[in-house]
């Protein structure tokens, strides 16, 4: 009778799927990686040729942002506006709170003068978004 002899398989790692992560890791963090360099940068903000859109939407909250940071907030076609002169976005979230009552997902139009800070604008987000107001949009001026 013959018995067979039981023959060990090599047993080896296969080095190939590894070294892909690992190249796939190094792809990933080299794109995600930012250089700031902010300071040297000269910036051109973009103006657009393209024809104004307008929102059809009755479910519309404006937010208009002054060159002195004032926020002035209009629901939907609404002729009453708010005016809100303070900078913190937990009192702004409160308005905004208030005027999106009895709507289910109003979108948030931001009008922001050109010259209006990067703050204002950056609280007025922040705002919105504590309240849960997702549908975001910028209002722009078409290019004569």
């Amino acid at each position: 009778m013959r018995f067979s002899q039981y023959q060990e398989e090599e047993i080896g790692i296969s080095l190939t799927p590894l070294i892909d992560v690992v190249f796939l890791l190094l792809i990933f963090f080299m794109v995600s990686t930012t250089f700031s360099k902010e300071s040297q940068l000269n910036l051109r903000l973009p103006t657009s040729d393209l024809p104004l859109e307008t929102t059809l939407e009755e479910q519309v909250i404006v937010i208009s942002i002054s060159e002195q940071g004032q926020y002035v907030l209009k629901r939907g076609s609404d002729s009453s506006t708010k005016k809100f002169n303070g900078s913190d976005a937990a009192e702004l979230s409160e308005q905004l709170l208030a005027l999106a009552s009895g709507w289910e997902d109003p979108v948030v139009i931001i009008r922001a003068d050109r010259m209006a800070s990067h703050q204002s604008v950056m609280t007025a987000l922040d705002a919105a978004q504590r309240v849960g107001l997702l549908k975001l949009t910028f209002s722009m001026q078409k290019q004569h």
